[in-house]
């Protein structure tokens, strides 16, 4: 007799309750839950909502991870992952839900090839029927995933290792992407299996989180680009940040990336542990 998988669902929250009930009821609703071993992990960050209240008393079997305040998405994210027992990872916005259908396809995925390290599913917006976000049309080879509408091998996240714990938010998922791919995994897009998710979410409506897109990016570059790959890319990501800045109105929040990032150059370049120039060059043809 076989042992049945066991899948371990990552859901970060903040003050978001009704919704996180609504990411929780789309495991249970899934099409062959039963077929799998189910594990629900929510890490609260300090919410004032009573989400942990609702949730433990609705879903007593959920494990609750208590933070002490709001980390950021990445370190929040990085503690269900310490904490996880399952064979994968699958990643759950706390205010997105799963299609009906979407656990088997990213499990069959899964199981094409234990080189498959994470699987990219399509991001479709609520409210409307057809209107969405894949990373391709085709279950094939890609080379970003979005964190909120992913999964994870776990074996092949714990040897790739997880998010940068300073990021706070925004650009995590490419620094990991390129670990993964350095780590010799494949990140395979599955567009049929689905991710209910509102439009825009409530991040994107402040400038202020634009200060963490431009120095994380910048950051990437510099911790995991090798040789002249480095300079070549950070002037480039430098001259668009600089041209997005002006477009947004976010200028400030780009100095203020740009002195940071080159205030702690002299130790990031000392610590640093570049991918392989094969990785990038596959990472930066992914993107063309």
């Amino acid at each position: 007799m076989s042992t049945r998988q066991k899948i371990t669902y990552a859901i970060l929250t903040f003050n978001r309750k009704e919704m996180v009930l609504k990411a929780i009821e789309s495991v249970y609703r899934q099409k062959g839950v039963d077929d799998y071993e189910t594990e629900i992990i929510l890490a609260d960050a300090a919410s004032i909502d009573n989400t942990v209240e609702v949730v433990a008393n609705k879903y007593p079997e959920v494990k609750i991870i208590r933070l002490p305040y709001n980390i950021g998405c990445p370190s929040g994210r990085n503690f269900i992952y310490a904490n996880s027992t399952g064979d994968f990872i699958i990643n759950i916005d706390d205010d997105g839900y799963l299609g009906d259908n979407a656990v088997k396809l990213i499990i069959d995925t899964f199981n094409m090839d234990e080189k498959i390290g994470v699987v990219a599913i399509k991001q479709l917006f609520i409210g409307t029927e057809k209107d969405g976000i894949a990373l391709s049309t085709k279950r094939e080879d890609v080379g970003l995933f979005n964190g909120g509408v992913s999964a994870f091998r776990t074996s092949a996240l714990r040897e790739v290792g997880y998010y940068p714990d300073d990021y706070f938010m925004f650009a995590e998922e490419s620094y990991l992407a390129l670990k993964f791919l350095d780590g010799g995994y494949r990140i395979v897009s599955e567009p049929n299996g689905a991710m209910w998710h509102p439009k825009i979410g409530s991040s994107y409506k402040n400038k202020q989180f634009e200060y963490y897109k431009f120095r994380n990016g910048m950051l990437n570059v510099i911790r995991l680009y090798p040789g002249g790959y480095l300079w070549t890319n950070l002037l480039k990501r430098l001259i668009s940040d600089l041209r997005w800045s002006i477009l947004r109105g976010s200028f400030l929040q780009y100095l203020r990336a740009v002195v940071v990032v080159f205030s702690i150059l002299p130790k990031t370049l000392i610590i640093r542990k570049p991918c392989k120039k094969e990785t990038i060059k596959r990472f930066l043809d992914f993107q063309s």
